[in-house]
């Protein structure tokens, strides 16, 4: 990608998320290297739960009714069945994980240490492909650089889904935790995307509510990564960075996605795979819960 100036990267960003859904920006490691991250992740996936529950740490603040309770970083493992979402495996890899259980890693098995070595490779690239984003947004919206440089709260998220029941989609209809999504791997294509805001699903009847969520399904495209780039969307708390300062761009459109994949009957399950980079400012924002972040499942 060419290199562009910050006020022409946001002309650029702004068109793409309000024509799309998303852009794309420069992104520094190969295939090849983000695969090598997804196969340590599998592995580190082989240990027993107890291995894998250790690595859990909350870091104060983001929780949408008590900032003092935080919010995790490490491994959960959610069900459908047991109404945690969709049925996924993930790890939540950040700076705050590295420190703060950094005796642990010391004692943990290889596949643990090989893993966290490829998440911090990960982790640095996503830092560097998003201090030109930050700069941009600067340009519109003053101490947006500042409030996210050195940010505490990037959740870069090792995903794995599990088989769900026929005709089930891997991943329902949702709006990403968060200010801002970096997306920079699946291992095949299933991801779609389209702009969206949260008066998109709102009605004052059933009826009404009913429409608006088919008119948004039908707008969802499907979407394919380049090579050397990823994925960037506005997330769930955007809008309320941009309300805070002087109003500007209230309704910035965020990128509502599933993974449009239903498992065939009576064939063997292929796990899917992807990271993705969950990234909030140093103050000023919380998580929504889930029921505001997936509004077509309400």
């Amino acid at each position: 990608m060419t290199i562009e100036s910050p006020d022409d990267l946001f002309e650029r960003l702004q068109k793409d998320i309000f024509r799309q859904g998303y852009s794309e920006i420069a992104f520094s490691m190969s295939q090849q290297e983000l695969e090598e991250a997804e196969q340590r992740y599998l592995q580190f996936l082989t240990l027993p739960a107890a291995e894998k529950e250790k690595f859990e740490i909350w870091i104060p603040g983001l929780h949408r009714d008590n900032p003092s309770k935080g919010t995790r970083f490490g491994y959960k493992d959610e069900s459908r069945d047991e109404g945690q979402g969709d049925n996924k495996e993930y790890f939540h890899h950040g700076h705050f994980l590295r420190k703060g259980l950094a005796a642990i890693i010391r004692v943990s098995p290889q596949e643990v240490k090989y893993f966290i070595e490829a998440a911090d490779d990960v982790l640095a690239a996503v830092e560097r492909a998003m201090e030109p984003v930050y700069e941009a947004f600067d340009t519109k919206v003053s101490g947006f650089a500042e409030s996210f440089n050195q940010t505490p709260y990037i959740f870069l998220r090792f995903l794995s889904y599990k088989p769900v029941s026929k005709g089930e989609e891997l991943a329902i209809g949702h709006f990403d935790r968060g200010a801002l999504t970096l997306a920079m791997y699946e291992n095949r294509d299933g991801l779609e995307i389209c702009p969206a805001t949260h008066d998109d699903f709102h009605g004052k009847t059933n009826a009404e509510r009913k429409d608006k969520l088919e008119r948004v399904l039908r707008r969802l495209q499907p979407v394919s990564h380049s090579p050397d780039s990823a994925f960037l969307f506005a997330s769930d708390a955007i809008s309320s960075i941009m309300a805070d300062k002087e109003g500007y761009l209230t309704q910035f459109p965020k990128g509502y996605h599933r993974v449009d994949e239903k498992h065939p009957e009576g064939e063997p399950h292929e796990r899917r795979t992807a990271i993705v980079a969950f990234i909030s400012p140093k103050e000023g924002v919380v998580i929504g819960d889930w029921n505001s972040r997936h509004p077509s499942a309400r």
